[in-house]
């Protein structure tokens, strides 16, 4: 560790223009090089990935597909409310999943009075709403909080 701190001061040093053994700037600039090498190659890679994904559409057919992706977007709101309202009351195991926790920390949740929830016989519901308001708290993104929410209750 103490040898670490010791090549740390002398790139600093040598950083901030003061001399350093020959040998040692020597070491200093194989490895700058060897880092702005490997830089290079990693540039030169993801240039390469972003080319290879590249897809070039005319500017109707981006309209025409924004279109299309609005639409969709308004119908997954249209079923995520219907589902919801169909939905007020959700499983344990529907709960655990939403929120992606063990059963075990539902519980926990539960018995600190973080969620709403109703006994239905023996089984314990618990309300999708504070469900929701748990994620928001959690400050995730609307779209990830509905997301989630509708793959559990269309499983």
């Amino acid at each position: 560790a103490e040898a670490g701190i010791k090549a740390s001061q002398t790139i600093m040093r040598y950083c901030d223009g003061l001399a350093v053994r020959p040998s040692t700037e020597s070491l200093i600039l194989n490895a700058l090089e060897s880092l702005e090498a490997n830089r290079i190659r990693q540039d030169r890679k993801i240039n390469e990935d972003v080319n290879e994904n590249l897809v070039v559409v005319p500017m109707s057919k981006f309209n025409e597909l924004q279109q299309q992706v609005e639409a969709l977007s308004g119908q997954f709101s249209m079923l995520m409310k219907t589902q919801l309202a169909a939905h007020r009351w959700v499983n344990s195991e529907k709960a655990a999943n939403i929120l992606n926790c063990s059963p075990i920390t539902l519980h926990r949740k539960k018995k600190a009075g973080e969620l709403e929830y109703q006994m239905q016989g023996s089984r314990v519901a618990y309300s999708i709403d504070s469900l929701i308001q748990s994620l928001e708290k959690k400050h995730i993104k609307p779209e990830a909080i509905q997301q989630r929410v509708m793959s559990v209750l269309l499983s």
